[in-house]
């Protein structure tokens, strides 16, 4: 069962009308058999017709009539309708009385081997993350050009007129709260920095529920759109938004949020090639271990701590791991339809979402944090999607190398590290590899054994320019921007142009792509076509936080435990920076060119 915050958390919609949405527990039988045929095509790859449809899902995931027919009955006693099914037979949607709370009802004790989770839909609620501290540092610089698309394009090999042009191609971006574009700020954006892209192939998604306002979260949309469509010129793009409630901006309502988008998502016709990604937080596995710790102290309760995290901005935004595993589900789905899902891998380096806390409780949290434990993020974390990491043109110290767009150094903000979960099977022996060789070069800052969890989903997967700099346009001007908030996006792009090429070739769409990529580096021949590998022989202390490691917010002296780049792949910088016409060349077609 998801925790009480999640069975009870009120979501919010436009409509007046409010929704319950009940998720129904899928069989062991089924599970399994969702992750075999996952995992069989990770490994052979997308070949015609091994794809799944939504009604391939429907007939492995459906519940029963008796199940459906039990929360029926349930939910009459509540005064709401009979639930509709979900396309894919494993959730209920049904109407919710005016006259009831504006919570979602507990589920009784005798559905909860049916029931995985409820959370209302429509319900306008106040939460404690309207007053949040602190943001992410989106728009706090002044612009580089030497950053933008085109300068970007030329550091990847990306040619500068390649465009997609496929009428079945589609990429999304999804955000919550004011997450969204301006039409204006986009063409600002598309005149200066990417002529060949245009907002025309832009639009809300059918299930908007954005109206405009913008906050916090419409920077990051902002970012998302201009990246993702500079990147895959002439591909139709949708933003997504389907809950714009406050509540959703940055605390734990984001995640149940995230977990309704994406049943919606598996339940249409036509999903996605590409899904990016941006927003996140600390795991629940991280929030959940911090918290504890900061009990066992004994100068504050679990939900002090808690409460705390709430008042942070897109601190903890998953409130149970049966959340998360329930979002992995609708990834793996996803994953199945030939949808390829990047995720930002965060921008606080192994301990943090973006930066130490404040005062009080949060300096507490600091010192736990750096002395005690890994803090992954999610959901970049997740086995079902590709982590993107940051790279970084500039040194952040005189004391370390020189970097460049052909030789990038690792962005130390960068988030890196492990799971609190299971491995990721697409990576047998990597891990392993990388923790014995990161012990060699960075004896003195390598994070100590106890304080992650080695057997964790490694991340991130491949990295892209992050450091703060990156044009973006909003409010009818141009400024500076970053973080992996912009990598993901800008890697989301490079894979449509990749599933343009595809389906012209009469190809499906990659749709998980990890075990592919991972596969093929073991070649080191591919591996020197497909990636710029970022990496350093030996650290000094010096800088060993400033340019190859992940040890931000910790780095007292500018020394502390993270995660180095090293040779290969690594938990910082992952296979390094793409180089696009080594992805095209074993990713896409045998016959792709650049036409």
């Amino acid at each position: 069962m998801l925790s009480v915050r999640s069975l009870f958390l009120c979501l919010a919609a436009a409509a007046d009308a409010k929704r319950l949405l009940v998720g129904l527990k899928h069989s062991d039988d089924a599970l399994a058999e969702l992750q075999s045929r996952f995992w069989a095509v990770a490994e052979h790859g997308p070949q015609e017709g091994i794809h799944q449809s939504r009604e391939d899902l429907h007939a492995l995931l459906h519940v029963d009539d008796a199940a459906v027919a039990a929360v029926n009955e349930w939910l009459s006693t509540l005064g709401a309708s009979s639930g509709s099914l979900v396309p894919t037979g494993d959730a209920l949607v049904a109407e919710w009385p005016g006259s009831v709370a504006d919570r979602a009802p507990r589920v009784p004790s005798a559905l909860r081997g049916v029931v995985d989770y409820a959370v209302l839909l429509s319900a306008r609620v106040s939460s404690a993350a309207e007053t949040e501290t602190g943001t992410r540092p989106l728009v706090a610089t002044a612009s580089n050009n030497n950053f933008g698309p085109a300068a970007q394009k030329t550091a990847y090999g990306v040619p500068a007129d390649l465009k997609g042009s496929h009428p079945d191609n589609l990429q999304m971006v999804f955000g919550t709260g004011t997450f969204g574009y301006r039409k204006d700020d986009l063409d600002l954006f598309h005149k200066t920095f990417a002529a060949t892209s245009s907002s025309g192939d832009v639009s809300l998604d059918v299930n908007n529920d954005w109206d405009g306002d913008t906050g916090k979260n419409f920077a990051e949309g902002m970012l998302d759109v201009s990246y993702i469509t500079a990147f895959a010129p002439g591909v139709k793009t949708i933003v997504a938004n389907t809950n714009s409630t406050a509540a959703t901006e940055a605390g734990e309502a984001f995640g149940a949020a995230m977990l309704a988008f994406l049943v919606d998502l598996n339940g249409r016709d036509v999903v996605p090639g590409v899904l990016s990604l941006s927003l996140g937080s600390l795991s629940f596995g991280s929030c959940d271990k911090v918290c504890n710790a900061v009990t066992d102290q004994g100068r504050h309760s679990y939900e002090d701590c808690w409460d705390y995290m709430q008042k942070q901005f897109q601190a903890c935004m998953f409130d149970s791991a049966e959340l998360e595993a329930r979002i992995d589900m609708e990834f793996a789905k996803l994953g199945l339809r030939g949808t390829t899902v990047t995720a930002a891998s965060g921008d606080g380096g192994s301990h943090f979402a973006f930066g130490p806390f404040s005062g009080g409780l949060g300096s507490t949290l600091n010192s736990i944090i750096c002395g005690q434990m890994n803090m992954p993020v999610y959901p970049t974390s997740s086995p079902y999607v590709l982590s993107v990491g940051g790279t970084a043109w500039t040194p952040e110290s005189t004391y370390g190398p020189s970097c460049s767009h052909t030789q990038p150094c690792g962005w130390y903000s960068g988030g890196g590290g492990f799971s609190w979960g299971s491995a990721a099977p697409f990576q047998a022996g990597v891990a392993d590899a990388y923790l014995e060789l990161a012990a060699q070069v960075a004896p003195k800052t390598q994070c100590k054994a106890s304080t992650y969890n080695a057997s964790g989903r490694a991340y991130p997967d491949v990295a892209a320019l992050s450091e703060f700099g990156i044009p973006l346009c909003t409010y009818g001007g141009c400024s500076g921007s970053g973080g992996t908030s912009a990598s993901a996006p800008t890697v989301g792009g490079m894979l449509s142009l990749i599933n343009d090429a595809r389906l012209h070739a009469g190809l499906p769409t990659l749709g998980f792509v990890n075990t592919q990529l991972y596969q093929l580096m073991q070649d080191p021949e591919i591996y020197a076509e497909s990636f710029v590998d970022i990496a350093v022989d030996h650290t000094e202390t010096l800088w060993d936080c400033f340019t190859y490691s992940t040890c931000t917010g910790c780095d007292s002296g500018g020394a502390g435990p993270g995660f180095p780049a090293v040779q290969g792949w690594d938990a910082m910088t992952g296979f390094g920076q793409p180089l696009f016409g080594g992805w095209l060349k074993h990713l896409g077609p045998s016959s792709a060119t650049y036409v």
